[in-house]
C-alpha cells in the first residue's frame, strides 16, 4: 500500500512539472522573450525586470537573551555545597528552583555532589509573598527518608532565599502548611529560614 502511495504521489509529480515547465513557457512568451526550438544567445538588452541585477547576500539575525548567575545548593560529604546557574533575566525564585530541580552537571556529579530531591517534579508550585516563598510540595516527598528530607528542605532554603525579597521558606501538601524536619530532629510548621539548617553548612 505504501509503494503505490509513493508511486502514484511521483507521478503527479511529473504532471505537475510538466504543467509548471509549460506554465513558465508561456510566461517567457507573454514576458517579450521570444521561444525558439533551440538555446540562442540574448542580448543583455533583452533581458527583462533587472534579472542581472546584483542580489546582496542573504542575512539573519540573532537575538541575545540577557542572563543572572544564581546559586543553587546541593550536597556533597554530608554538607550543602553551592553551584551557579544562570536563568534569564528577570531572575526569580521559580526559575532558581526550576535549575537546582535539573540537578548537578556532570562535573558536579564526578566532584561527588548530588541532590536529596527525588525527580524533578517534586515541587509543584512557588509562590512569593510577604518576604516568604509558599512552596507547594508534591505527596511523594514524604515518602523519602527522613535524612534525605532534611537535605532536600534546605536545598530548597538557601536556593530560594539567596532572591532578594525571600528570607523564609513556608511548605505545603496540597494547599495545608506541613510540619518540616530540622538537622535538631525537631519540627517546624512555620516558614523556616537558612538559621534552621545552618548545622549543614560545611
Amino acid at each position: 500500500m505504501t509503494r503505490r502511495r509513493l508511486s502514484f504521489a511521483a507521478r503527479g509529480a511529473r504532471c505537475a512539472l510538466g504543467a509548471l515547465a509549460a506554465a513558465a513557457v508561456a510566461t517567457v512568451g507573454a514576458c517579450g522573450v521570444a521561444t525558439e526550438d533551440r538555446p540562442t544567445l540574448t542580448s543583455r538588452d533583452d533581458v527583462p525586470f533587472d534579472l542581472l541585477a546584483p542580489t546582496g547576500p542573504a542575512t539573519t539575525t540573532t537575538t541575545e537573551v540577557e542572563s543572572e548567575a544564581v546559586e543553587v545548593f546541593y550536597v556533597r560529604d554530608g554538607k550543602l555545597q553551592a553551584a551557579t546557574r544562570s536563568v534569564p533575566l528577570p531572575a526569580t525564585v521559580v526559575a532558581g528552583l526550576g535549575a537546582l530541580l535539573e540537578g548537578p552537571t556532570e562535573d558536579e556529579l564526578d566532584a561527588g555532589m548530588r541532590s536529596a530531591l527525588s525527580s524533578s517534579d517534586i515541587i509543584e508550585t512557588v509562590e512569593v509573598s510577604r518576604g516568604a516563598a509558599f512552596v507547594e510540595l508534591a505527596g511523594a516527598f514524604t515518602q523519602a527518608q527522613p535524612e534525605e528530607q532534611v537535605f532536600g528542605l534546605a536545598q530548597i532554603v538557601f536556593t530560594a532565599t539567596g532572591f532578594p525579597g525571600v528570607g523564609a521558606v513556608q511548605f505545603l501538601i496540597d494547599g495545608t502548611p506541613i510540619e518540616v524536619p530540622r538537622p535538631d530532629g525537631s519540627l517546624s510548621g512555620a516558614p523556616v529560614t537558612r538559621d534552621d539548617f545552618r548545622a549543614l553548612v560545611s
